[in-house]
C-alpha cells in the first residue's frame, strides 16, 4: 500500500505514527527505535513518494540520517512554533502524531533547517561551554555570598581577584566557610581552564575559514565569538533577506495590529536563543569600539529607552553580518591595526598544538592535586 503523508510523535526509544489507508481512515502505529524488525517493518510501508513530518526532539536528526534515503521528504517541526499540541484538551502520542498528520496534509507546516554534522558537533561544544560558564557564574555568586553574609565588604572588582581572595582568610571566618570558600576558588579555576580549552576547540574546529576572517573586521567580534555565531547561522544563502536572519535570531518585534491602530511588543524571542545571546554579547563591544554603533545606539537611547536601543542595534549588527557573509565584503568602518591583532591571535588559535594543551592541563591538575594533598594533612591534624 502506497502511502504519501505520516505524522510521527518521536520520543528517545520509540514513536508513533500516524497515515491514511486506502478509504482515508487514520490508523496508527507505534514502532521501537531499537527493533530491528519493527524498522524494518516501517521502511517497508515507505517509498519515494512518502513525506514524513516528524516533531523536532534531541534525537530527530539521528532519526533524519536513519530514513532519508527511503523517502520523498522528511520535515522536522517545531510544534511549539506552529501551535499544533499547545492549546490541545487531549494529548498523547497518537493525538500528537495525528495532528501533525492533518496539519502537514492542508500545508500549515514548515520543516526547520536540517544542519550539518560539523553544524551540530560545534553547535555541541558551543552549548557545553556555555553550561560551564553558567556554573562558573553561579560558583562565584556563591562565593560572594560568604562574604556577604558576614557583613565583609569586597572590592569592586572580580571575585576571584586576589584582593577579594585574600579576605576569605583575613577576615573573621569559621573553619567551615574558609573550606567552602577554598574549593569554590578551585572549581572557578579549574571551569575557566576548561573554558579557555573548549573556546580554543570551537575555534579551531572551524579552521581557517573565510568567514571567520570576514566576521573579525567587525569591532567587537573575535575568533570565538565569530564561530560561534557562525555554528548557529549555518550557511547564510538559506536566508533569502537580512530580515529573515533577524527572525531567525528571534530579535524582531512583535506587531500587534487591530483597527488601524499598531502596537510594539518587544521581540518575538522565538527564534535561536544563542545566536541572540552572541549578537547581544558583540554588541556591547561594538559600542564601545566602532562610530557607527555607538552613535546608532545612543541615537536610540537618547529617547529613553535603553533596552531598546540594545535590541536594535543588535538588529543592525545581525543585519551587518549578513551583509557581510553574503557580499563577501569586510565591514567598512575597517580598523587595520585592530584587524590584524585579530588576525594574529586567530592564527595563534590555530597553530596551538594539542600536545601544548595536554601540557597545560597535565600541570594545572598537578598543582591541584598539591594544594589538595595540603588540605587533607590538615584534615588529619
Amino acid at each position: 500500500m502506497f502511502i504519501e503523508k505520516i505524522g510521527i510523535d518521536l520520543h528517545s526509544n520509540n514513536f508513533t505514527i500516524a497515515y491514511r489507508n486506502e478509504l482515508r481512515n487514520i490508523l496508527f502505529k507505534k514502532i521501537n527505535l531499537f527493533k530491528e524488525d519493527e524498522i524494518e517493518s516501517f521502511i517497508k510501508m515507505l517509498s519515494k513518494e512518502t513525506i514524513l513530518a516528524v516533531e523536532a526532539t534531541s534525537n530527530s536528526n539521528y532519526f533524519y540520517r536513519l530514513f532519508k534515503k527511503y523517502v520523498k521528504k522528511i520535515m522536522i517541526v517545531n510544534t511549539k512554533k506552529f501551535d499544533i499540541n499547545k492549546r490541545s484538551k487531549k494529548k498523547n502520542d497518537r493525538e500528537d502524531a495525528k495532528r501533525i498528520l492533518i496539519f502537514l496534509e492542508v500545508g500549515m507546516l514548515e520543516g526547520i533547517w536540517i544542519a550539518t554534522d560539523e553544524i551540530r558537533n560545534l553547535r555541541k561544544l558551543v552549548s557545553i561551554q556555555k553550561r560551564l560558564e553558567s556554573i562558573q557564574v553561579c560558583s562565584k555568586n556563591m562565593l560572594g555570598n560568604i562574604l556577604t553574609a558576614n557583613g565583609i565588604r569586597r572590592n569592586k572588582k572580580d571575585i576571584m581577584h586576589a584582593d577579594n581572595n585574600s579576605l576569605f582568610y583575613d577576615s573573621n571566618l569559621n573553619e567551615n566557610q574558609i573550606f567552602v570558600a577554598e574549593n569554590l576558588i578551585r572549581v572557578i579555576k579549574y571551569i575557566e581552564f576548561k573554558n579557555e580549552i573548549l573556546k580554543h576547540a570551537i575555534v579551531k574546529s572551524i579552521g581557517k575559514d573565510k568567514r571567520i576572517e570576514l566576521l573579525l573586521s567587525i569591532p567587537g567580534i573575535g575568533p570565538y565569538t565569530a564561530a560561534a555565531i557562525l555554528s548557529e547561522i549555518g550557511d547564510i544563502n538559506r536566508f533569502d533577506s537580512s530580515k529573515k536572519l533577524c527572525s531567525y535570531a528571534g530579535i524582531t518585534p512583535i506587531l500587534d495590529e487591530s483597527n488601524g491602530k499598531r502596537k510594539q511588543k518587544g521581540i518575538t524571542k522565538s527564534g535561536r536563543k544563542k545566536l541572540r545571546y552572541f549578537v547581544c554579547f558583540a554588541v556591547n563591544n561594538a559600542i564601545r569600539s566602532s562610530k557607527i554603533f555607538r552613535e546608532f545606539y545612543e541615537r536610540i537611547n537618547g529617547k529613553g529607552n535603553k533596552k531598546r536601543a540594545m535590541v536594535a542595534t543588535a538588529r543592525k549588527l545581525l543585519t551587518v553580518i549578513y551583509e557581510i557573509l553574503s557580499k563577501e565584503e569586510p565591514f567598512k568602518e575597517y580598523k587595520e591595526k585592530l584587524y590584524e591583532k585579530k588576525i594574529n591571535n586567530w592564527d595563534k588559535e590555530l597553530s596551538m598544538k594539542e600536545n601544548d594543551i595536554k601540557i597545560a592541563m597535565d600541570n594545572f591538575l598537578e598543582s591541584e592535586l598539591l594544594n589538595f594533598s595540603h588540605i587533607k594533612d590538615k584534615m588529619i591534624c
